[in-house]
């Protein structure tokens, strides 16, 4: 049987529509019990707001906890942190009111926040078909050189494969009536773009 070897590769631009936040409290303190205290202290507050303008914190997720002891010219320090992840549809928004409620009620925090496609799956699925319509395209080009034809797949190598993300919507309120947030021009921004892309090894029989 005689094989011709392609590659495939398709690409799309897409905005992303999942934001994954993580809140992580950090303090430094002479003793393990203070570090603790302050970071848990910080964290209770942050999550009571949170619970106060509609979130349900049972939809949250744990980010790890950590204790860490250093000695500095003979002195002891202690580093504590705990971190709390939200993943939620992206709102430029929301995002934003959650830096304000670090700030409003100051505390001491690193958030860092990444952006996501919830529907990889499908939008792979699609890609790699393309994938293979193109290795398939550069097969018949080579095939019709050599006075053949395709006349089917007999190999295929695939990249990584994408699951779906779960990501809960969010809307916030004031229960006493007054909004925290209040509109800024970041507000506007759009999500980030991301590129997704798929690449295929093909071997495809000739006659």
């Amino acid at each position: 049987m005689e094989t011709i070897e392609t590659k495939g590769y398709a690409k799309k631009e897409i905005a992303a529509d999942v934001a994954v936040t993580e809140i992580c409290f950090r303090t430094y303190k002479k003793s393990a019990a203070e570090a603790i205290q302050c970071v848990t202290e910080q964290c209770e507050k942050f999550l009571s707001v949170l619970e106060q303008e509609g979130f349900d914190l049972e939809e949250l997720h744990t980010g790890g906890d950590s204790v860490d002891q250093d000695y500095d010219d003979k002195e002891r320090e202690v580093c504590a942190e705990k971190k709390v992840k939200i993943r939620m549809k992206f709102d430029m928004c929301m995002q934003n009111h959650i830096l304000e409620i670090a700030q409003k009620y100051g505390l001491d925090v690193d958030i860092d926040s990444k952006y996501e496609v919830s529907n990889e799956n499908v939008l792979h699925t699609e890609l790699l078909k393309q994938a293979v319509e193109d290795s398939k395209q550069k097969a018949e080009v080579i095939g019709e050189a050599m006075g053949q034809k395709i006349s089917g797949i007999h190999r295929v190598e695939l990249s990584n494969q994408y699951g779906a993300k779960k990501y809960k919507s969010f809307a916030f309120t004031d229960p006493m009536g007054e909004f925290l947030k209040k509109p800024s021009l970041s507000d506007k921004l759009q999500a980030p773009i991301k590129e997704e892309e798929e690449n295929v090894d093909v071997i495809w029989k000739i006659e």
